[in-house]
């Protein structure tokens, strides 16, 4: 077998990253909250993601119908899955409450699908990306009409 020029890698340069890889680097930065990177001969990241949309949701939620029923029903003393944190956000679980708002959905789901750093996910792909994040009524069936109508990936 032989190895032409190409395929050698100068070792001087193995922990240095290219122009481009910084502007990559720096641009993934801004896109999450907390980068962690070991340097020593490798670079390897870790994004922590956090949602994007918190503030807009937040909005939302105040004036959404669906989510003053549940926090009523929370104040009576009603058990439900649901909780309030401390800035007053609505969240099943560990995941955001999605008012019942078109826009804000849509905004979740396009991010989801067709950002810079996702490739088109089928809807189940999608959606288990999603659940660990966002919770609405029927978002699996939501995921899956948006997937549908994506002219890339019919």
């Amino acid at each position: 077998m032989v190895a032409n020029a190409l395929s050698r890698k100068n070792k001087a340069t193995l922990g240095k990253p290219t122009l481009w890889e910084e502007r990559q680097l720096a641009e993934l930065k801004e896109m999450v909250t907390e980068l962690g990177i070991i340097l020593g001969g490798e670079q390897l990241a870790l994004p922590i993601v956090q949602p994007m949309y918190q503030e807009q949701i937040l909005q939302t939620q105040s004036s959404d119908i669906e989510g003053s029923k549940i926090r009523k029903k929370m104040k009576v003393g009603i058990e439900t899955p649901f909780q309030v944190v401390n800035n007053g956000t609505l969240m099943m679980g560990q995941c955001l409450c999605v008012p019942d708002d078109e826009i804000v959905k849509h905004m979740v789901l396009r991010e989801a699908h067709e950002s810079k750093f996702t490739m088109h996910h089928g809807n189940t792909k999608m959606y288990q990306d999603l659940k660990h994040h966002y919770w609405w009524p029927n978002m699996k069936r939501k995921v899956a009409e948006y997937v549908s109508k994506c002219g890339i990936c019919q």
